[in-house]
């Protein structure tokens, strides 16, 4: 008989880390940038997903972005400006999330910044969303995977922090 042999890319990301799943690296943070507390219905601005890899250096980064789809309306990802030079999945939006992931070349450990010693965080992707209902959101992360740049890419576990905006009706 024949059998079919179908791999994701889901699938070689995972096999990625399962394979480096003996060593583990406690450092780097994953958050989110908000343009201010408040927006009010209506509203276009963008919500950014930053790495900073606190001295750690990373090749690969992948997760899963949730937000609440009854406040916003995802418009579009943007990833132009992105630390991440190859893809490997999307980013795109599957059932409410935006699906992600990808690799950096020769690592990332932050964007060199004159007059100081400390490197920058890096930009990951960036969601344009519409408020369209008021309350409160939180835009996580969940699923989320980060490879350090060692040889064989033992797993980082990174702080993961939200990012919050309340969304008002016009007043």
């Amino acid at each position: 008989s024949c059998f079919k042999f179908q791999v994701s890319k889901r699938h070689v990301f995972a096999a990625l880390l399962a394979l480096c799943a003996p060593l583990f690296v406690d450092a780097a943070s994953l958050y989110f940038t908000v343009p201010k507390d408040i927006v009010f219905v209506g509203e276009d601005f963008e919500v950014s997903l930053m790495v900073d890899p606190e001295g750690e250096l990373i090749n690969a980064i992948g997760g899963k972005v949730t937000f609440p789809k009854d406040t916003f309306l995802l418009r579009d990802v943007h990833t132009g400006d992105s630390i991440i030079d190859l893809w490997i999945e999307g980013p795109e939006e599957e059932n409410g999330a935006v699906v992600f992931s990808g690799i950096i070349p020769g690592g990332f450990d932050g964007i060199r910044e004159p007059f100081t010693s400390r490197n920058a965080p890096g930009k990951i992707l960036t969601l344009a969303v519409r408020a369209h209902a008021p309350g409160t959101a939180v835009f996580a992360l969940v699923d989320a995977a980060l490879l350090a740049n060692a040889g064989k890419g033992p797993p980082i576990i990174p702080e993961l922090r939200k990012g919050k905006i309340v969304v008002e009706a016009p007043g």
